[in-house]
């Protein structure tokens, strides 16, 4: 195996906090301690598995009190605010219209919107077609061993979809 999906992380997070819940299905004050330990736990665990490991994760819109917006991924508790220490890429999905189609689109790069977004390569356009085999491609030139990538985004905006160009057309072919 030298690719290993987790499809998404915020469901994955979602699972283990309702297991958290007493019977009023509140959490307690230590048990986000929990969720946080476990959670980590968790993430330090796959980053470590060798090959290419990505991570989707639902997005949800963070109001700032001076009117602003930000994207963040949807896990509760202090997670969202670190979890792209883990990767070396973290890429926010969206839609751009193309005459009577939609490209799905990745953001690579920090903004004020995107604060996670990330490319450790600085190789990749800060706005590109969603294509996994560039991303492999740019890690492999700069000499990473291994490639941690972060997908966050909002239904219907590719994560899952873009996971068919991991699919190399050569050798389906038989070439």
């Amino acid at each position: 195996i030298n690719t290993v999906i987790i499809d998404s992380f915020s469901e994955l997070a979602k699972k283990y906090q309702r297991s958290l819940v007493n019977k009023d299905g509140v959490m307690q004050m230590q048990s986000w301690g929990k969720l946080k330990n476990k959670l980590d736990k968790t993430l330090e665990f796959i980053t470590k598995m060798p090959g290419v490991l990505i991570v989707t994760c639902h997005s949800k819109v963070e109001m700032l009190e001076d009117g602003r917006t930000r994207i963040k991924p949807y896990i509760d508790g202090s997670t969202k605010e670190d979890i792209s220490k883990w990767f070396d890429f973290v890429f926010y999905t969206y839609t751009k219209k193309n005459g009577n189609s939609q490209d799905y689109m990745w953001r690579t790069k920090h903004s004020e919107i995107y604060e996670h977004a990330k490319d450790r390569t600085d190789l990749l356009p800060a706005d590109m077609k969603q294509d996994f085999q560039l991303v492999i491609g740019a890690a492999k030139e700069k000499g990473f061993s291994n490639v941690r990538i972060l997908i966050v985004g909002s239904p219907g905006t590719g994560k899952t979809k873009s996971l068919s160009t991991l699919i190399n057309k050569g050798e389906e072919n038989g070439n």
